[in-house]
This record gives structure tokens, C-alpha cells and sequence, in this order.
């Protein structure tokens, strides 16, 4: 059996729009470290408000790296408006479905021909 992540994640740049405060978002930030992501989580909401979610996603972040050998990378910008270059720069955006459909941040991936896959993020 292959236990190869899809190539097709791989060192990809993921931004995720939306953490949530209900778990949602910790399964898809780490599913997608799982297959090789390089993940960008933006939330509006402060890291004291995200810290249960941030730790178990460092939590799993270390554990897959103990596991597999292989460095994984999330970075989180948290407490601020949403800005541009963090959606510009990414390759997928994941969207939280709470994330109203007239959010900027839509606006800006459709602009640059990001792909935007909406995610169990809530």
C-alpha cells in the first residue's frame, strides 16, 4: 500500500480563512498538513480565543512529524482583518462556511484565479 500524500497538496500553499471556536477547523488544517500542505490559517478572532485549537493543531503538527520524519509548516495570523497577500499567495483557498459570500476575501481569490474549496471549518 502507498502511504505517499497526494501530490497533488504537496508544498502547496493553503490558505485557510476561518479557524472557528467548534472544531471544525482543526480537522481540516490537519488533514491538509497530513498531505504535505504548507497551511496559513487566517482568523479574525484572537489566539486567546483560538488557543484549545491552536494547541491541538501544534499537538498533531509534532506528532506527524515525529511520525513521519517530515517537517510540516502552519503559520496562523490571528486578531486582524483578513489581508490580500494571504490569499493571493496561496495556491487553494479553504473557506470556513461561516465566511459570508460578499467577504472580501472571496472577492480577492476570484481577482487572482485562486481556487476556493468552501471547508468543514466551522
Amino acid at each position: 500500500m502507498n502511504n505517499h500524500p497526494p501530490l497533488a497538496l504537496v508544498k502547496k500553499h493553503v490558505t485557510v480563512v476561518g479557524l472557528g471556536t467548534q472544531g471544525g477547523g482543526i480537522g481540516t488544517v490537519c488533514w491538509l498538513l497530513e498531505q504535505g500542505a504548507i497551511v496559513l490559517v487566517t482568523d479574525q478572532a484572537t489566539q486567546e480565543v483560538l488557543a484549545d485549537a491552536i494547541t491541538k493543531i501544534e499537538a498533531f503538527k509534532n506528532q506527524l512529524q515525529q511520525s513521519t520524519g517530515k517537517r510540516t509548516r502552519v503559520v496562523f495570523h490571528l486578531g486582524q482583518e483578513h489581508v490580500k497577500e494571504d490569499i493571493v499567495g496561496a495556491d487553494v483557498v479553504v473557506m470556513n462556511p461561516d465566511v459570508p459570500r460578499t467577504s472580501v476575501v472571496f472577492t480577492w481569490a476570484r481577482e487572482h484565479r485562486i481556487p476556493i474549496r468552501i471547508g468543514d471549518t466551522t
